[in-house]
Parts: C-alpha cells; sequence; structure tokens
C-alpha cells in the first residue's frame, strides 16, 4: 500500500523507483533529478485489476499518496495502453488526480486516433 510520507527523495543521479501495490494491475511513480538539483516526477500507469475488492478505496489512496510524493506535480504521465489494469485509477481516483498538476501526457501511438494503421489494428 502507500508510503503516506514526505516527497519521494529523487537520487542524485540514476532514478527511483516507487511500484504500488495495486492488486493486480500497474502503478509506477519515477522520480529523476534534473540539472540544477529539482526532483522530476513521472507516473507510468495508474489501474487496478477489474472485479478488485475496495478498487476505488484502493486507487484513491495511493493517488494521494503519488500527490504527497510529488508535491502535487508530475512532469510526465504515462498510459501504456488502454486496458483497465493500467487506467483504472485515473477514473477511480478522478478527484484526487484532479489536485495534481500534469506537464506532459504521454500515449502509445496505437491509441492515436489519427494513425491509420493504429486503427486497423484496433478494429481487428
Amino acid at each position: 500500500m502507500p508510503s503516506t510520507g514526505p516527497e519521494m527523495a529523487a537520487p542524485s543521479s540514476g532514478v527511483a523507483v516507487r511500484m504500488y501495490r495495486t492488486g493486480l494491475g500497474d502503478c509506477f511513480l519515477l522520480a529523476f533529478r534534473a540539472k540544477g538539483g529539482k526532483p522530476r516526477f513521472m507516473l507510468i500507469d495508474c489501474g487496478v485489476l477489474k472485479g478488485t475488492k475496495a478498487a476505488k478505496e484502493r486507487m484513491q489512496k495511493i493517488v494521494s499518496d503519488i500527490a504527497s510524493a510529488t508535491g502535487k506535480h508530475l512532469d510526465v504521465l504515462i498510459a501504456t495502453h488502454e486496458h483497465w489494469d493500467h487506467l483504472s485509477g485515473f477514473q477511480l481516483a478522478r478527484e484526487q488526480f484532479g489536485s495534481i498538476a500534469v506537464d506532459e501526457v504521454w500515449l502509445a501511438w496505437t491509441e492515436d486516433p489519427k494513425n491509420d494503421l493504429a486503427q486497423r489494428l484496433r478494429t481487428k
């Protein structure tokens, strides 16, 4: 479960990774140190398997911890693909996410509605 602690420390080099125990699902918070020493935060996915007991409460606690750990600021949010176990936290903890500023959102090319190949693959 969430650490419910102060801001996540970014190492002087490399990356710190916090893997949240959503049950079955993915949610990874990464902290890097930028030039000048400022921490940078990246969230990769945020979800739990459909049918997980108390999923909403679990995801709300996790996202509250993400807000605390990042000072309510994500430099990059990555959604790897459209599966419930990767994205459900954005819906289940919508209110908590509303308090977090996000500079950039990265999606897979396969999710681009303007990409012809992606659309053909999605319809297969």
